[in-house]
């Protein structure tokens, strides 16, 4: 699959090249972590700089978007599409800090300096973080303004400029201690009011899943599932989630490898899908997540005060996401094991009866 964006690591910063901002997902990002990083400090990236693409230039993957993604719920899911059931962290990955592997970018995000003269001032938290590098001699801001000096002078791509986090990927089966750090960061950001940010179209996912459920014809417990699902999207309830109840910041890309887990407590990083959503879409995009699969969410769920109809109605609404992209024929069909879209069939069965 085409990779969305770039991302390169220089000493305290990193900076994130957009290859694919059809959606605006650099602004969508950089609305977020200024939002954010002024609430709750240390949760996210401080965002320091955005260089904003050429007027001219058009993103690389147009005309080859995946379908039906356009501001929408399960952007960045599809962009993962599936590591396969409760898959983790790339094996190697030693850091969250570390160096990227291949193919992903979703590992790391972090940001250059703000005396970048991007396009855009970087805000008072990003000056006040780019002061701070500024003192390290160790930090690489002298590499990072560099980096962004050169994609500046060539590609004329958008660029967002972040700090960098501390800690590693999470994945698999998270430790009771990993679930309490990700209760609370999560708490933290939908704490923020979600004012600030853009809307994320919950009303186009729904339709594009219904517009994928229907497209597909084959046969057993996956051609079953498909059946059930379609009966229960001819009713009403996944438009039930269209308009947010209990509005919070959504992050879009809630797959484990984009919270960060230093041993005590977790950073969230990834925000180019991010947008005002519901409580119940984001805990059920969570859970309902491909990475997720290796952990028991009761628990974790059940300290939420969520109408319990609602999540179950978001839950089976991204199960049924999921299935239309590890299906045969499906997007992500061939990057995961014999029997993963048949374990996601007898899942969704499981949600919808």
């Amino acid at each position: 699959m085409s990779q969305t964006h770039q991302v390169e690591i220089f000493g305290e910063v990193v900076t994130k090249t957009y290859v694919d901002w059809s959606r605006d997902e650099h602004l969508r990002e950089w609305a977020a972590l200024q939002v954010i990083s002024a609430a709750r400090p240390d949760l996210v990236p401080v965002p320091i700089g955005l260089e904003e693409p050429e007027p001219e230039r058009e993103p690389e993957l147009e005309g080859k978007r995946r379908p039906g993604l356009e501001g929408e719920l399960g952007a960045g899911s599809e962009r993962e599409l599936g590591r396969g059931l409760g898959s983790g962290p790339e094996p190697g990955v030693a850091s969250g800090l570390g160096p990227r592997p291949e193919p992903g970018p979703e590992w790391e995000r972090a940001g250059s300096e703000s005396g970048l003269e991007s396009q855009r001032e970087p805000g008072a938290a990003g000056l006040e973080r780019g002061r701070e590098l500024r003192q390290r001699p160790e930090s690489g801001v002298e590499l990072g303004a560099r980096a962004l000096g050169k994609v500046r002078a060539g590609a004329g791509r958008p660029v967002v400029v972040m700090s960098r986090l501390a800690g590693v990927p999470m994945g698999g089966c998270l430790s009771a201690a990993q679930l309490d750090g990700l209760r609370v960061a999560l708490d933290a950001l939908w704490s923020v009011p979600s004012e600030g940010v853009e809307s994320i179209d919950c009303g186009r996912f729904v339709a594009r899943v219904r517009r994928s459920v229907v497209s597909w014809d084959g046969g057993g417990v996956i051609a079953e599932a498909h059946e059930v699902a379609r009966e229960w999207l001819a009713g009403a309830d996944a438009d039930e989630l269209v308009e947010p109840r209990v509005p919070v910041i959504g992050h879009g890309d809630p797959n484990l490898a984009n919270y960060l887990w230093d041993g005590e407590r977790v950073r969230i990083i990834d925000f180019e899908d991010s947008g005002r959503s519901d409580l119940a879409v984001e805990l059920a995009n969570l859970v309902e997540h491909l990475a997720s699969r290796g952990t028991d969410w009761r628990p974790f769920l059940s300290r939420y005060d969520v109408d319990a109809e609602r999540l179950r109605a978001a839950r089976r609404l991204f199960a049924a996401f999921w299935l239309t992209l590890i299906r045969p024929g499906g997007p992500s069909a061939h990057r995961n094991p014999p029997g993963t879209a048949e374990a996601q069939a007898e899942r969704l069965l499981g949600l919808l009866r």
